[in-house]
């Protein structure tokens, strides 16, 4: 089970299944809770831009730890209360470094010209300021409206470089071939009111998962079985004129 993406080793891996456990039991899929825990160790602060957020308040925004006065401007492709009208496609209705981090979580996937997002991400940004997002990998077609790509890590660090970005980290949430079949599968078979059965089900199908990596090593790297990918890169500080 992975750590944090800012290698925050708090929490021994039991501790950590116990909270994966947790989130599955209160109705989450398997991806949702490796994506916030994947955060956990991520301290923001400063003025946060939340793209495609499509509400105010966010679930994964809980996941983070956050200084006291921390700002927040949520945005998405329609206007609602809390939310400002953002067309990632187009110009950003911000000015040139205005944020400390931009968040854009499960939303490259549905954008056909992503490498738009990333450009205004960058302009907008402050030197220093982060991008963080996470994108799906292994996962079923989800329109909203579209759905368009699955990146893998290569691809995420590819598109991070070329756009401008530095010190790219890119993490599977991942566990490995029984799990994902298993959660994939019951996410998609099981209500959400027999969501103890995917908890119960996650140490036994863990199990099997030690089993095949011990006797099948060459089958296992965790870019393999990723559900998905949690990412973070920066921008460059301004260099002062001499």
């Amino acid at each position: 089970m992975n750590s944090s993406l800012q290698n925050d080793s708090s929490g021994s891996v039991v501790s950590r299944l116990a909270d994966v456990a947790w989130k599955l039991l209160a109705g989450k899929t398997l991806i949702r809770a490796l994506m916030e825990q994947s955060i956990h160790g991520v301290e923001l602060y400063g003025r946060v831009l939340d793209l495609g957020s499509k509400k105010a308040e966010t679930g994964y925004r809980e996941a983070f730890r956050r200084k006291p006065g921390t700002e927040f401007t949520c945005t998405d492709l329609n206007a609602a209360p809390g939310v400002i009208e953002c067309d990632v496609r187009k110009e950003f209705p911000f000015d040139e470094c205005t944020f400390d981090f931009v968040l854009a979580f499960n939303l490259l996937e549905h954008v056909y010209e992503f490498s738009n997002l990333f450009l205004q991400s960058h302009r907008v940004l402050r030197g220093g300021g982060k991008l963080i997002g996470f994108v799906p990998f292994i996962h079923h077609f989800h329109p909203d409206p579209d759905d368009f790509f699955r990146f893998s890590s290569s691809a995420l660090r590819r598109v991070l470089t070329e756009h401008g970005f530095v010190s790219a980290v890119v993490e599977p949430q991942a566990v490995g071939p029984v799990t994902t079949g298993l959660q994939m599968a019951s996410a998609a078979l099981l209500p959400g009111r027999l969501s103890v059965l995917r908890a119960v089900s996650l140490p036994l199908s863990m199990a099997c998962d030690w089993t095949v990596v011990r006797f099948r090593r060459g089958i296992y790297r965790r870019d393999y079985w990723a559900l998905g990918y949690t990412f973070l890169a920066c921008k460059p500080e301004a260099r002062s004129a001499r």
